[in-house]
């Protein structure tokens, strides 16, 4: 069995049923999904959140990568072990974040510098990064890195962004069957920005594409994504 797998229950016109199996329970969706930034839901212990019976809920990667940071959550045995949840969890990928720090982030090719909202600290975050993060933590679905363009930018300036993010979707994607094991470091490197960033670190998706992750790989054994996509096919700008 994949280690994510979507079955399509029902179809009505554009709305769907469906469900999402995953290695911490299967989701039904339409879902609710409780926002967990820093691993907890404000105002309620792990214990009432179960209780009310949520089968996903999300995490931040932007948060988590500051504090506690990824180290020790990886020591702890993932976001799963330390905060006593046994049921899906959801990261995002901090690409959000990151479009609300602008007056401390710069954007560029390779990906995001930004300082630390907490001390100011000087970062980097990347597509390969932050799916490196994501895997590390163990999360059950990560989340492709993407550029957040803000509202009332021009045709132009929306049409740049969307391909920033087309660009890191292939980067990402081409290292990721690197990591599987499924495509060539000339894959890879053919996708990633010339000079800096060609790093051993990460996997991620097709842009808005959904994928699995654990300690080991993120990438399901039927190919690079929830829905099959193969690591030969290459993705469309």
């Amino acid at each position: 069995m994949p280690r994510i797998q979507f079955n399509l229950l029902h179809q009505d016109g554009a709305a769907r049923r469906a469900e999402i199996v995953t290695r911490h329970g299967t989701i039904q969706t339409p879902v609710f999904m409780p926002v967990g930034t820093m691993a907890s839901v404000k105002s309620l212990t792990t214990e009432q959140l179960k209780r009310l019976g949520p089968e996903i809920i999300l995490n931040n990667t932007y948060h988590l990568m500051l504090r506690p940071g990824v180290d020790l959550l990886e020591q702890l045995g993932g976001v799963h072990d330390f905060m006593g949840w046994d049921r899906a969890v959801l990261t995002d990928s901090g690409g959000f974040q990151l479009f609300s720090l602008a007056s401390i982030r710069k954007i560029r090719e390779e990906g995001v510098e930004f300082r630390s909202h907490i001390d100011g600290s000087a970062h980097f975050l990347s597509p390969e990064r932050s799916v490196e993060i994501q895997t590390r933590m163990g999360v059950d679905i990560a989340m492709a890195f993407d550029e957040c363009p803000a509202y009332g930018l021009s045709h132009a300036e929306v049409e740049k962004s969307m391909l920033l993010t087309h660009r890191w979707a292939r980067r990402s994607l081409a290292w990721a069957c690197v990591r599987r094991g499924r495509g060539s470091t000339r894959s890879w490197a053919r996708h990633s920005p010339s000079g800096s960033q060609r790093s051993s670190s990460g996997n991620a998706a097709i842009a808005s594409l959904i994928m699995t992750a654990r300690p080991a790989s993120p990438i399901a054994p039927s190919g690079c994504g929830v829905w099959r996509t193969r690591c030969s096919s290459r993705p469309k700008a």
